[in-house]
């Protein structure tokens, strides 16, 4: 790299200090940033200067001196090792099969492009109308194969896919965009809330059984009245309920995965039983996440849940929300490039077909 170069020039046999950060030079020409107190008057040999030899992985900045950046720290990062790469597309093949082999009805149209197949969506329809009756031998295939464990970290059970892995993958699931939503609520929304705000507890109790499939989650946010603004949700929770925990009323809506859910995240307005109304707070410091244990319960009505059910801190809720709810919409993106690219493909076709076709005697266009 240049800079590292003019680098090089400046530095060839000095230990620079700026800001408590040193920039230390080997005999290999890598460089590194290592932050330190230590003065430098006495370190002029190279040869014993320190080298911090293992990739920053605290800072995208400090990397761009060690020429050697971690790209997993990008938001999309990129394949370090072709070997990942290849990984990836195995993993995205084995999803496709499962969707052609046992979801989808792949049917050869004999005309001129006999090689042209379409999906017969009857299958998607009647689970939509009956979805608790998905076949089982479909969701087992997803859940051997880890479909439900991208998110998960290796040492709970999971995959632990970078962003533009997971990109790969939800693309293949544009055919069934009920099977997807499924997938992204535990990946994208429940697993990861438990990764980042969850404890070492609730981690250790809930996402070896996420990963494998054992339990489904539903992220349980939005309400009939309040869209958007969830700092004006009606569910309340009462904390220090006669010393078991809280207590929790309200109702939530568009639940996805609700009806066959085992763990529900459910965000609610705490409010303490002892104290008045602080009419002039912010609503959305109110807000708080809790884990619920669906199986054992049957409504969200007068539920009394323990202290440990919290996620994350208390009043973060609307933090929590927000940095979820954005973080994931990529997803999305992948799906619907997946779509297009089908619709395209196919009305290309179709156009160069339409010409070439007669009926009664007239062509089907021009």
């Amino acid at each position: 790299m240049v800079y590292s170069r003019r680098i090089h020039q400046c530095i060839k046999s000095k230990l620079l200090m700026r800001n408590n950060f040193s920039l230390f030079i080997n005999n290999r020409n890598e460089y590194c940033l290592k932050s330190t107190k230590l003065e430098a008057s006495n370190k002029t040999d190279i040869d014993v200067a320190l080298f911090l030899d293992a990739t920053e992985t605290s800072s995208v900045a400090k990397g761009l001196f060690c020429d050697r950046v971690d790209k997993s720290m990008l938001i999309y990062p990129g394949f370090e090792e072709t070997e990942d790469l290849t990984d990836v597309e195995k993993f995205a093949g084995r999803v496709r099969s499962i969707l052609k082999k046992q979801c989808i009805c792949w049917t050869s149209i004999s005309m001129q492009f006999a090689s042209i197949y379409y999906f017969d969506l009857g299958n998607f329809v009647e689970w939509d109308k009956n979805r608790s009756e998905t076949p089982e031998e479909v969701k087992f295939s997803l859940k051997k194969i880890g479909l439900y464990s991208m998110s998960v970290p290796q040492q709970y059970g999971g995959l632990n896919l970078n962003n533009k892995a997971k990109s790969r993958i939800c693309a293949e699931m544009g055919c069934d965009l009920t099977l997807f939503a499924s997938a992204f609520v535990q990946n994208e929304l429940i697993c990861e809330m438990l990764k980042m705000f969850g404890s070492e507890e609730q981690k250790r109790t809930y996402l070896p059984m996420l990963a494998a499939g054992d339990i489904s989650g539903a992220f349980c946010l939005h309400e009939h009245a309040c869209g958007q603004d969830i700092a004006s949700m009606r569910t309340e929770i009462v904390e220090n309920w006669h010393g078991a925990g809280f207590k929790l009323n309200g109702q939530k809506s568009w639940v996805t995965n609700g009806a066959l859910a085992d763990l529900l995240i459910v965000f609610a307005k705490v409010q303490s039983k002892n104290s008045d109304q602080r009419v002039f707070s912010d609503p959305s410091d109110h807000l708080s996440v809790f884990l619920v244990d669906w199986r054992k319960i049957e409504g969200l009505n007068n539920l009394i849940i323990p202290e440990t059910a919290i996620l994350g801190n208390e009043s973060a809720g609307f933090h929590i929300a927000h940095s979820m709810v954005g973080n994931s919409r990529y997803s999305f993106s992948a799906v619907a490039q997946m779509l297009h690219h089908s619709i395209e493909t196919n009305a290309s076709r179709m156009v160069d077909h339409c010409p070439n076709r007669i009926s009664f005697g007239n062509v089907w266009s021009i």
